[in-house]
């Protein structure tokens, strides 16, 4: 009886469910609860005979990755731990002319006597001199700035300017 009840709602507010078969849109095949064992279990039996990747016969194609993934290995691990090669680090430590050589003993004999201390305080002078112009560059624009201002002043009338601004 609640069917009906809704069934005339429905009707009485003109909406497409209404109008409407009452039919079940979904359909099963013929026999296809009978058949469905059946189908799953010839689907089992066929992945049992298809070969698998890892039951490949030969012992090598199935090992061929894992060995060289070690080879690798161990050529990184003896490439780190190999000594380095001086000519590869200096191309010129091996050279006959005796005018690099001279000057690769001069810049040895520079870097292994440099004195740190006398370095830095060189670097803190250079500052000290930076700081000291930039000052000296900010009193000369400021004095700048006020002569131009006395000279505009000077020359011209007040009244004309402030009309001019």
């Amino acid at each position: 009886m609640e069917n009906n009840d809704i069934h005339k709602e429905l009707q009485d507010l003109n909406s497409p469910l209404a109008k409407m078969e009452k039919k079940n849109p979904f359909e099963v095949p013929v026999n296809y609860f009978e058949e469905m064992p059946q189908s799953v279990q010839s689907y089992i039996y066929d992945r049992k005979k298809m070969p698998s990747v890892f039951a490949l016969p030969n012992f090598w194609i199935r090992w061929t990755p894992a060995f060289t993934l070690v080879l690798v290995f161990f050529g990184i691990v003896a490439y780190m731990l190999s000594p380095k090669n001086a000519s590869v680090q200096n191309p010129l430590a091996n050279t006959q002319n005796p005018v690099i050589q001279q000057q690769i003993s001069t810049t040895e004999y520079l870097l292994d006597n440099v004195d740190e201390d006398l370095l830095v305080e060189t670097y803190q002078q250079k500052q000290q001199n930076v700081t000291i112009t930039k000052a000296v560059s900010v009193e000369n624009t400021q004095k700048k700035n006020t002569d131009i201002e006395e000279y505009i002043l000077d020359n011209y009338d007040e009244s004309a300017l402030i009309e001019e601004l």
